[in-house]
């Protein structure tokens, strides 16, 4: 499986870049310009069973995954998993399905930095795809 690590600076405290990225992952067709609309794929309620695999369940989460519009005409579609979430350490991994077939997997993780750790300051979000 092939890695890539992109880190970018943020003008922006990270508990407000995590709430974008993470807490509304859901909603990445409000901010993302590849991804003209987006839906939640919404979590089992408390006591119900999941109706994804229990391995693929990941209790934290605010949502189970997203379905995500691409305005691809070859790849219209795609399905993205949450797969771990940690709302504390601002860290979050999904895997995407519906990719054309010689994308055996596609996992990213997210994990967002405060720089120097004083509320407010900037942060730094890394992606790190895994293909």
């Amino acid at each position: 499986m092939s890695m890539l690590t992109r880190q970018i600076t943020v003008e922006a405290p990270a508990d407000a870049v995590w709430d974008l990225v993470g807490r509304r992952f859901d909603r990445i067709g409000d901010w993302a310009t590849a991804i003209p609309a987006s839906t939640a794929i919404a979590s089992a309620p408390p006591g119900t069973a999941p109706t994804r695999s229990p391995a693929l369940t990941v209790v934290d989460a605010p949502v189970a995954g997203r379905v995500c519009q691409t305005g691809v005409r070859l790849l219209p579609q795609v399905t993205e998993t949450i797969v771990a979430y940690d709302d504390a350490a601002r860290t979050l991994t999904y895997q995407a399905n519906g990719l054309p077939a010689f994308v055996a997997t596609a996992r990213n993780t997210w994990t967002v930095t405060p720089l120097d750790g004083a509320p407010g300051s900037p942060c730094t979000p890394s992606s790190t795809p895994a293909v």
